[in-house]
């Protein structure tokens, strides 16, 4: 019997020692499923903390950024207004959800100052023809200036633009010296005109203004400007024209109507040879608006709501030659931008003066 024992004793350990393999040869290489299940659960906590991270980076930075734009365009409006002596406005758009400014820019300029060889130079290479009485007079509104009599007529050459689409400025300095009915300035067939009665009536395409008497003032320099504008972000929908004139850098008259220029370009002309002007002209100015800085604001969902009513889901912000503000409807302007965790107010005073509230 112990001699059997010994013999099972000696059988079960030959049998594990059979059994038990070295470990270089049992140790395997890869990853079981556990492990791979729990890799996976790592990766996934990590991906949603940083996607969560930079989610809030996005709505951290985005809109702060977006303030910081809306206030540098109006204020660049702004600067631009004052530093070109012109309008220039800024538009909300609240339904597309954009902004962008609309500013002056000069595409031709005559500072009236000198004739040669029947010309007066203009910048960019465009000169004046002259026909007629047209001579240099000291005492202009800077420096010289150039003297109209009995019929004579400066010429300035073709202003192209794409028909319908045409944004234009026309303006000069006037000193009328007869109070007779008189063209000051020739559009191809539109006529500035001032009246006898010393009123002024303007005519582009199928719009006209007319001023009340005497707004003119004999012996007297007065700025005129004269835009017209077909950017539908300016005026209601179903218009297709709007006609300005400014007298001294103020708005004194304004029509709005259906109207087309057509064609590419049109000739302009100070005086008339039928209709004498008589007096002097200077530093006559052509120029057209352009558009900058659009952003778009759509993938922040923003609300923009203002104390002065929209048109057509616009909210327009004007400044003047002096960088005030040009609405009429409102003394200021406060309008916000919200969105749904972050909003911003800015106020812009009657100076322009743009501020964060």
């Amino acid at each position: 019997m112990a001699r059997m024992g010994m013999e099972a004793e000696m059988i079960y350990r030959i049998g594990s020692n059979f059994m038990k393999q070295p470990e270089s040869v049992n140790k395997q290489s890869g990853f079981t499923m556990l492990e791979l299940l729990v890799v996976l659960l790592i990766v996934a906590l990590i991906s949603g903390i940083g996607l969560t991270f930079i989610s809030s980076l996005n709505k951290q930075f985005s809109f702060p950024a977006l303030r910081g734009a809306v206030v540098s365009l109006l204020r660049f409006a702004r600067n631009q207004a004052f530093t070109e002596k012109t309008s220039s406005y800024v538009i909300f758009d609240s339904k597309e959800k954009q902004m962008y400014g609309l500013i002056h820019k000069n595409i031709r300029l005559w500072h009236m100052e000198n004739i040669e060889d029947n010309k007066t130079s203009g910048a960019f290479g465009f000169n004046g023809e002259i026909s007629g009485d047209v001579t240099v007079v000291t005492h202009g509104r800077y420096g010289n200036s150039l003297m109209f009599k009995n019929g004579g007529t400066i010429n300035f050459g073709n202003i192209a633009f794409q028909g319908d689409e045409v944004s234009l400025i026309l303006e000069m300095w006037v000193y009328p010296v007869s109070q007779t009915e008189q063209t000051v300035m020739m559009f191809q067939n539109d006529p500035l005109t001032i009246k006898s009665d010393l009123s002024v009536e303007c005519k582009i395409g199928d719009l006209q203004l007319i001023s009340a008497p005497n707004i003119i003032r004999l012996g007297k320099w007065t700025h005129f400007k004269i835009l017209y504008d077909s950017d539908d972000a300016l005026f209601p929908a179903g218009h297709t024209g709007c006609l300005r004139l400014f007298l001294d850098d103020k708005l004194v008259l304004e029509t709005i109507g259906v109207n087309s220029l057509g064609g590419r370009g049109k000739t302009f002309f100070i005086g008339s040879a039928s209709d004498t002007f008589c007096g002097k002209i200077d530093e006559v100015i052509i120029g057209v608006i352009v558009e900058v800085e659009r952003k778009e604001i759509q993938p922040l969902n923003v609300l923009i709501t203002s104390n002065i009513k929209p048109v057509d889901d616009k909210i327009k912000i004007s400044f003047n030659a002096q960088g005030n503000l040009e609405n009429n409807s409102a003394i200021e302007i406060n309008f916000s931008l919200l969105s749904k965790k972050d909003d911003f107010n800015i106020n812009i005073n009657s100076s322009g003066i743009v501020q964060l509230k």
